[in-house]
Order: structure tokens, then sequence, then C-alpha cells
């Protein structure tokens, strides 16, 4: 709880928009950052989304990657429970909790974009890579890392041809 106040603090000194400075503000806040809309704006706009956000990826994009990051993270906890994982729990747990905190700031500011998570994206990548590769078995993890990489080689071509092909390239004739 004394890290938490700290943190508060220090971000409070720094003006930081994330901290609102009068309770009621806090109140409408979370209100408006814990809703559904928010947090699934903040997903669509991490994904992907151009144009200043007047155009997105196929809905399915977004749907398969959410069902990735779900597998990623239940995967990560599960590899946390297990008995092996000893030398590595602190490490995912304080991953976790730093991704975890992100969205408590975004929550915190009552507003969802995608930008907002970026200071958190070597965190989601360990939970990513543990969660989708460790509870795999040994021998099989190669296959799985295989199979990690082509979903990101996947994501990046329907990024480049869904998205910014379309959305950048033909539409401003850039």
């Amino acid at each position: 709880i004394a890290a938490l106040v700290a943190a508060a603090w220090f971000l409070w000194l720094r003006k930081s928009p994330a901290v609102p400075k009068k309770l009621a503000t806090l109140s409408s806040r979370i209100e408006d950052g814990a809703t559904w809309e928010t947090l699934s704006k903040t997903w669509r706009t991490w994904i992907g989304t151009f144009n200043w956000e007047s155009r997105e990826l196929p809905g399915v994009v977004y749907a398969i990657t959410a069902l990735i990051a779900l597998v990623a993270i239940v995967g990560a906890l599960v590899y946390v429970m297990r008995a092996d994982a000893a030398a590595n729990r602190r490490a995912i747990v304080f991953c976790l909790a730093a991704v975890a905190c992100q969205y408590g700031l975004i929550i915190l500011r009552g507003e969802g974009a995608g930008r907002y998570i970026m200071p958190a994206l070597p965190a989601a990548a360990v939970i990513a890579a543990i969660g989708l590769v460790a509870v795999w078995p040994a021998e099989r993890r190669r296959f799985a890392v295989s199979l990690f990489a082509l979903a990101i080689v996947l994501f990046d071509a329907l990024f480049l041809w869904y998205g910014l092909v379309p959305n950048q390239y033909l539409l401003w004739n850039a």
C-alpha cells in the first residue's frame, strides 16, 4: 500500500492526467474509465486503428487477438502456479501487475486509447511469450514458438494489407 501511495504522490507531483485532484473527479473518471466501451476502445486502438481512429481493422481481427491474449494470460497464470516456475514466478507476477496497473491508470484517466498501454508493452510481451509457449510440453515448445511466430507474421500481414495500405497509402496517396 505504501508503494501505491508513493506512486500516486509521484504522479500527482508531476501533474499526471491519470491522477485526479478531487474526489468527485475520481468518481466520474472511474465511472467513465471502467466501462466496457472504454476498455474495448483501448483494445481496438492498441491492436490497430487508422486515420485518427476513424477506420478499423476487420472485427474478426480484434476478436482473435483478444482470444489469443486471454489464452496467454491464462497460460501465464497456469505457468506461475506450476512448481517448476519458482525461479520465474516473481518476474511473471511483476509483469502481470505492471499490465494491470497500466490498465488501472487508463481507468483513472477516464479515457481509453491504445497508446496508453505502450508503457506496459515489454511486460505484455513477456506474458504473451510465457503464456503461449511455456505451458506446452517441453518437447512441443519449439513447435509452439513456430506457431507464435507465424501468428505474428499473419497479424502483420493483416495489419499491412487490411489497415495500412487502404487506410493510409491508398487513401492519402502516400
